[in-house]
């Protein structure tokens, strides 16, 4: 008994093996050609993924601006990720004492005060980028940071 109950329940569940579902429509043309049945679409309608190097030029394209806070002995963020090549402008707020903001490998050496900005152009290669003030021995004492490039 159970077994013709299921076999009931799924009469009529799916079109007949005749019938085929027009994927960009959604319908099923009948037997003839004038007349189609609105039969939702057997499968899910699925967005595909942005092609990811469309998707990684407009990321290169659109800068970084960001806020950084510096002080005796740190930075903050003291992490900052970026993609290769992108534009860069830090804007320091809450600067205390004097310092700077070194990268050695793209010889950047700025110095910072409460209120100015930077721009540099991100390292083209990936990796870990280390920041830091090459004031006195402020660097021993702890402020540096990394700027990582993907």
């Amino acid at each position: 008994m159970i077994g013709g109950l299921l076999v009931l329940l799924g009469a009529g569940c799916f079109p007949s093996s005749s019938a085929v579902v027009e994927p960009s429509t959604g319908t099923v043309p009948s037997e003839t050609a004038s007349e189609t049945q609105d039969v939702p679409s057997a499968s899910p309608t699925v967005s595909q993924p942005a092609d990811t190097e469309e998707t990684e030029t407009l990321f290169l394209d659109l800068p970084l601006n960001m806020e950084m806070a510096a002080g005796n002995f740190f930075f903050d963020p003291s992490e900052v990720t970026v993609a290769a090549g992108q534009e860069v402008a830090i804007a320091f707020t809450n600067t205390e004492g004097s310092h700077t903001f070194v990268i050695d490998e793209i010889s950047l050496h700025e110095t910072i005060i409460s209120g100015s900005t930077i721009t540099f152009k991100a390292p083209t290669v990936p990796g870990r980028y280390v920041y830091y003030c090459d004031i006195g021995a402020h660097r021993k004492l702890g402020m540096q940071g990394a700027l990582i490039v993907k």
